[in-house]
């Protein structure tokens, strides 16, 4: 049961990701959303590692494929899973009693949550910013969009998480 929700909430998040996020509407205002990565941040806290890593690059690897960006968004998919690995380690160390939830704004503090989003979101974007500023070497066009990008995507996953707390998006 808990691959087939995991299943669902994969197949959900990449079609909205592919089909609603990468359109003409969302780059014409400087936002292009990302939230693909978000299925990484709800993987239960105890999740093997090495899993994943192995996952969330594959997630990168099926983006990138999809984009055309050539491990672009593998690598940011493995930092944000690095980082996850670290912050959920120290919760974890904290509070036992979590070991098999997934995160999410009830079994974390909220703001202990908010600032996973936070941080992830932001790594995720930065490592995006990076590449395309080094690109084409626009600053302030990358730099506004890599602020609207990453608040529109907290609260974005801030909306998501309202829905899977109450069992209408797995």
């Amino acid at each position: 049961m808990l691959f087939l929700k995991h299943l669902l909430r994969f197949i959900l998040i990449f079609y909205f990701q592919i089909l609603f996020f990468r359109t003409e509407f969302f780059s014409s205002i400087y936002i292009i959303p990302y939230i693909y990565f978000v299925f990484i941040l709800w993987f239960p806290m105890k999740m093997n590692h090495i899993l994943v890593y192995i996952i969330s690059f594959a997630i990168g690897l099926f983006i990138d494929g999809i984009t055309g960006t050539y491990g672009l968004h593998a690598l940011a998919c493995l930092i944000v899973s690095i980082y996850r690995n670290q912050f959920l380690l120290n919760i974890i160390r904290t509070k036992r009693e979590l070991v098999n939830e997934e995160p999410s704004p009830s079994t974390l503090n909220s703001n202990f949550y908010s600032s996973y989003i936070l941080v992830s979101s932001i790594l995720h974007n930065v490592v995006i910013f990076i590449y395309y500023y080094c690109m084409n070497k626009d600053f302030i066009y990358y730099g506004i969009e890599f602020l609207c990008t990453t608040a529109f995507e907290i609260i974005l996953i801030l909306f998501l998480d309202l829905f899977r707390q109450k069992k209408i998006f797995y």
